[in-house]
């Protein structure tokens, strides 16, 4: 009777002991594989790539999927590199969800699917890809996938803006302005524009300076406006000159000087930033 009753804990042992050491196995040919492409030696870390991958290593897949993508080490085939993100991104490989949704976004080795494009954007977007969160932020602000829903583009907006995304940064700044899925509150589009034009973005510079004019969420400053727009034209946002010129006749030329040596400044200081 004893026997009976170890028998399936026996079992039970072999399985799990089995199941380690197929993870082990696949843990050093994913090891031997990022080795191999390190040396430059892609076809071998395909090889590598390809045994950890069909004894279920996810990263694998995703450096399968990402191969085949670019056509590194193998043919180029969107098809495949389609195949295996699926794969990976079903395991819950945050990256290879993000690739997944782009191939579905745009078409690449399937047939384009905004809504399957949405669905995996949010998984891998609630996993932190950042790129998901925009690409989220914007189909619910365009309605491309998924039903428009301001407050929802806002939601992800800010999330990505937060970590220093650009466009996301110009998006939730637009949001203020405009009160779309947020309370209208133009300190905050203010504070936004500000960082997005820290980055050398010419539209932010021009919305920023255009908010000096008015004095929206910053004390009225047309000397600071005209800055801005000096700042944006030169970051190549042509429509800036328009407004420059309109406000130059508001301020003497001392000030306009002083504007004009301001906005030099900035753009030599923003030069050395981004190392010449």
């Amino acid at each position: 009777m004893r026997v009976r009753f170890l028998l399936p804990l026996l079992l039970a042992s072999l399985l799990a002991l089995a199941g380690a050491n197929a993870w082990a196995d696949a843990a050093e040919d994913l090891r031997r594989g990022e080795e191999a492409f390190n040396l430059g030696q892609y076809e071998s870390a395909m090889t590598w790539y390809r045994k950890a991958a069909e004894q279920g290593s996810a990263e694998a897949e995703f450096k399968l999927g990402l191969a085949y993508s670019e056509g590194t080490g193998v043919p180029q085939d969107f098809a495949q590199a389609f195949e295996w993100y699926r794969k990976a991104a079903e395991q819950g490989h945050a990256r290879a969800q993000n690739n997944l949704a782009y191939a579905y976004d745009h078409g690449e080795g399937v047939a384009r699917d905004p809504a399957q494009a949405v669905a995996w954007y949010r998984k891998a977007a609630e996993q932190g890809e950042l790129y998901a969160q925009r690409e989220l932020a914007a189909d619910y602000a365009n309605g491309d996938g998924v039903a428009a829903d301001p407050a929802q583009a806002a939601f992800w907006a800010r999330k990505a803006a937060e970590r220093g995304d650009l466009q996301s940064q110009i998006m939730i700044a637009m949001a203020y302005a405009s009160g779309k899925g947020v309370p209208q509150d133009f300190k905050q589009s203010a504070e936004w524009y500000r960082k997005a034009a820290e980055q050398g973005d010419g539209f932010a510079a021009a919305s920023l300076g255009f908010q000096y004019a008015q004095g929206q969420g910053v004390q009225k400053n047309i000397g600071d406006a005209y800055m801005w727009f000096a700042i944006a034209l030169a970051r190549g946002y042509a429509d800036a000159q328009q407004y420059r010129l309109k406000f130059q006749k508001e301020i003497g030329q001392s000030e306009l000087d002083a504007a004009e040596q301001r906005a030099k400044d900035w753009l030599d200081d923003f030069q050395k930033r981004k190392g010449g």
